[in-house]
C-alpha cells in the first residue's frame, strides 16, 4: 500500500510542476485589482457574446459580474474562476480543475453562449 502511495506523488508531482506554470502568473492580482485571468476572461467574454456587460464587485477579492443578453443568465469571473449561472446552464470552473487558463476561459465562454465544449 505504501509503495502505491508514493507511486502516486511522484507520478503527480510533475503535473503539479506544469499546473503551476501555467497558472502562477495568471493569477497574481495587478494594480487594478484584477488578475491577467479575469482580464482574459472579460475580454473573451465580450468578443464571444456581443452585448454581455460587467461590472466591478466584492471588498476583499475583486470580481466581475455581468447579465448574459436576453435575460440567458448571470456571470461571475473571480480571480481564478468563472461561473455561468442562469436558466438550465449552471457552470462553476475552479483553476484546480483546468491545465491552463485558456482551457478555463474556453469552457467559460462555451457556457455562456449556451453551449459545452466536448
Amino acid at each position: 500500500m505504501l509503495h502505491r502511495i508514493i507511486e502516486f506523488f511522484t507520478h503527480r508531482r510533475p503535473h503539479v510542476r506544469e499546473h503551476s506554470a501555467a497558472w502562477d502568473a495568471a493569477i497574481q492580482v495587478g494594480p487594478d485589482g484584477l488578475t491577467p485571468f479575469q482580464h482574459s476572461a472579460a475580454q473573451a467574454l465580450r468578443d464571444a457574446v456581443p452585448g454581455a456587460l460587467l461590472q466591478r464587485g466584492g471588498a476583499d477579492e475583486i470580481y466581475l459580474v455581468g447579465s448574459l443578453p436576453g435575460g440567458r443568465g448571470t456571470v461571475y469571473i473571480y480571480e481564478d474562476q468563472a461561473e455561468v449561472i442562469g436558466g438550465d446552464t449552471h457552470f462553476s470552473g475552479e483553476h484546480y480543475d483546468f491545465d491552463a487558463p485558456a482551457k478555463l476561459v474556453a469552457e467559460f465562454i462555451a457556457a455562456a453562449r449556451g453551449r459545452r465544449e466536448p
